[in-house]
């Protein structure tokens, strides 16, 4: 019992020692930065053919119930919220898909041609985000690694950028038409996303290692230039449009984050030859987009 009474002090010094001392702050692993390879150091334009094609839709075409069939709203809500789905294919009349992204697989950097696609800058305006790049907004877009991509905001409502997947960073934007800029240090792909309510807000940027990217036009025709002769994979990518969970707000209630179903791939395998042209074709359908 006295020895117990002698420890006391020497207990209570520790204890208040140890309260006034703060742990050291743990070290952040920092990825390392992946430089992006030179191009066009071999590049041959006479050592090239052209690649056209065209993603045709297959089948019955989309409907948007996504928010509907995950019980995110019901009742006269529904048809509003289902019209703000950005990822809902966009198919014209002779079923010609717009906007989806197409690329080349196993492309040597030394013998592709220099980079020449417009920079890509991601907008925030009426609760949607698109990215800006040479004519028309879209919800997908391309960058080159280890260059920067402009961001910002173009309404006067506060906003919040999510960034995950190739990049993870979440920034504000308090004030419109005030850009922030990012250097995008990893390749792949970028998903956007907004963390100030607009949880349906959603674009998709690619960072890439070389050029052959492209997107469809409008009748769902798409030409990729100057590819040197070779073997590759030729994909076609396109987001998800339906809603695998979502999370609410605890306190409000409200609707605070959506996850979309992983983007679909199409792949084909094709031969380039010098000054030929290969006719290739895409058809998705409503099953590739089911997540079976």
């Amino acid at each position: 019992m006295a020895l117990f009474a002698r420890s006391l002090p020497l207990i209570a010094l520790m204890v208040l020692a140890g309260c006034g001392t703060q742990a050291a702050p743990l070290p952040v692993a920092e990825r390392p930065k992946i430089e992006p390879p030179v191009l066009g150091t071999t590049f041959d334009p006479q050592a090239t053919g052209t690649i056209k094609g065209k993603v045709t839709w297959n089948g019955a075409r989309p409907i948007a119930t996504s928010y509907r069939d995950a019980k995110i709203v019901l009742g006269a809500q529904t048809a509003e919220a289902e019209a703000r789905n950005p990822l809902l294919p966009r198919i014209d009349a002779k079923n010609g898909v717009a906007g989806a992204a197409i690329y080349l697989k196993k492309v040597a950097p030394a013998r592709s041609k220099p980079w020449k696609i417009p920079d890509a800058r991601i907008e925030m305006k009426g609760t949607f985000i698109n990215i800006v790049q040479g004519e028309q907004p879209r919800t997908s877009g391309f960058v080159k690694l280890g260059d920067h991509v402009e961001m910002v905001s173009r309404d006067t409502a506060f906003e919040m950028l999510r960034a995950r997947g190739a990049a993870f960073f979440t920034l504000a934007f308090p004030d419109p038409d005030k850009p922030l800029r990012k250097e995008m240090k990893e390749p792949g792909t970028v998903e956007f996303c907004s963390a100030a309510t607009n949880y349906w807000a959603r674009c998709y940027l690619h960072v890439v290692e070389h050029p052959y990217w492209t997107h469809t036009d409008s009748d769902g025709r798409f030409v990729l230039d100057e590819v040197p002769d070779g073997d590759y994979e030729i994909v076609c990518w396109m987001p998800n449009w339906h809603v695998e969970r979502y999370e609410r707000d605890p306190e409000l209630g409200i609707v605070a984050r959506v996850w979309y179903r992983a983007p679909i791939e199409k792949t084909q395998r094709i031969k380039v030859s010098r000054g030929a042209v290969v006719e290739v074709e895409f058809r998705p359908e409503l099953a590739d987009f089911s997540g079976k």
